[in-house]
C-alpha cells in the first residue's frame, strides 16, 4: 500500500537590519542605480533587491524630481559592474566597449 507524508523543514537565514536616515537611504538608491551586471546570475540581483526594498519603504527613486544624491553622480565616472563569475572580465570588457560606442 502506498503511503505519503508531508515534511516541513525550517531554514534559518541570517539577516541584517539597517537603520538609515532618508538622506542616507537616497544615497544608497543613487549608488545601487549605477550597479551593472546580469540581473539574476551576478551579485547585482542583491543590489536590485536592496533598491526594491528601499522603494517599497517610500524612498524616492534615483530619477525623482528635485534634489537627489543621484544628481551628484559624475556622468563621466565608471559605475560598478558585477561579472557573472569571480574574476570574470568578459562581461566587464563588453560593457566598456558598449559604453565607448
Amino acid at each position: 500500500m502506498a503511503e505519503a507524508k508531508q515534511n516541513t523543514r525550517t531554514i534559518t537565514e541570517k539577516t541584517v537590519t539597517l537603520t538609515l536616515s532618508v538622506e542616507e537611504a537616497e544615497a544608497l538608491v543613487a549608488i545601487t542605480s549605477r550597479v551593472g551586471g546580469h540581473q539574476s546570475r551576478s551579485p547585482r540581483q542583491h543590489t536590485d533587491a536592496v533598491m526594491a526594498a528601499l522603494k517599497k519603504a517610500g524612498v524616492r527613486a534615483h530619477n525623482a524630481f528635485g534634489a537627489h544624491p543621484a544628481k551628484h553622480l559624475d556622468d563621466n565616472a565608471e559605475g560598478l559592474y558585477f561579472a557573472e563569475k569571480p574574476g570574470g572580465r568578459q562581461s566587464a570588457e563588453l560593457l566598456t566597449s558598449v559604453l565607448a560606442f
